[in-house]
């Protein structure tokens, strides 16, 4: 059983890889949700699921992962959509059938034409499953100057136990070639703030940073932005990085870690397998 920090009022708990796989929840995992809010702490899920939270809601509902268990749920999809809004809200879409009607539920509708100033990425389509295949589509962005907005800066989650490319790929791949890339959601600063402002409303009060505890299994994306918003850390090593643990240990990935995202001294309070 995790023991948390007596003064961790506020917990900030990644999804993919820690509460769920993609098909299931995890029930350890969700008792450890509801003991800490039995204990008077407040959670909220942070993920960089591309779709907004009313949409992801419901599909964590059907992962056996309820509202029953937490307090609030922040997206990347949400900090995606206030970005692109503030820029006039005219865009083009990569992604599947089932994210642009999640953002057409949203009040959001994406054109289909080639020429608008932004283009939206919530993942790969359903014919084009390699970052690869969208080269040409990328060539022409950038040669017409158009930012792409990534809604996932995730790149890879595992989804039943095999590896699934995101829309972080795509990102990096259009930044490679020389476009402007804009990653919403973790490790960036939006999708944060739009966290502790949530759990703000819940306390009554404005949360103070150390107040807040950070948990994830992801290096680039939950262990980099708890690092750059000053949050303590709880690193669940049975995720995304468990491959690379296993080959070279988990001192060295954190090592390396720091190195590759500037983390300076920051390092996780502690590391556990998985949520129990």
């Amino acid at each position: 059983m995790i023991a948390l920090p007596d003064d961790a009022r506020v917990i900030l708990c990644d999804v993919w890889g820690v509460l769920h796989d993609g098909v299931a929840a995890f029930p350890p995992a969700l008792d450890a949700l509801d003991r800490w809010r039995a204990e008077g702490r407040i959670v909220v899920l942070l993920t960089n699921a591309p779709r907004p939270s009313v949409a992801i809601a419901r599909q964590l509902d059907g992962l056996g992962l309820t509202k029953d268990h937490y307090d609030a749920l922040v997206t990347s999809g949400d900090a995606g959509l206030a970005f692109v809004r503030e820029r006039g809200g005219a865009c083009a879409l990569i992604g599947t059938a089932r994210d642009r009607a999640a953002l057409a539920e949203a009040g959001f509708v994406p054109g289909d034409a080639g020429d608008e100033p932004i283009v939206v990425c919530t993942g790969l389509d359903e014919r084009r499953r390699d970052p690869a295949d969208y080269h040409e589509e990328l060539a022409r962005m950038r040669a017409r100057g158009a930012l792409l907005a990534c809604f996932n800066p995730d790149r890879v989650v595992l989804h039943d136990g095999a590896r699934e490319v995101c829309a972080g790929a795509i990102g990096d791949r259009y930044a490679a070639m020389g476009g402007e890339v804009v990653f919403t959601g973790k490790p960036f600063a939006p999708i944060y703030a739009r966290a502790l402002d949530l759990a703000s409303l819940r306390l009554g009060r404005l949360v103070e940073r150390g107040e807040a505890i950070a948990i994830g299994d992801g290096i680039a994306t939950d262990m980099a932005g708890a690092a750059r918003e000053g949050l303590r850390f709880v690193f669940v090593a049975a995720g995304i990085e468990r491959d690379e643990i296993a080959r070279v240990g988990l001192e060295q990935v954190l090592a390396e870690a720091a190195d590759a995202h500037t983390l300076g001294t920051a390092r996780p309070i502690l590391t556990v397998e998985a949520l129990a």
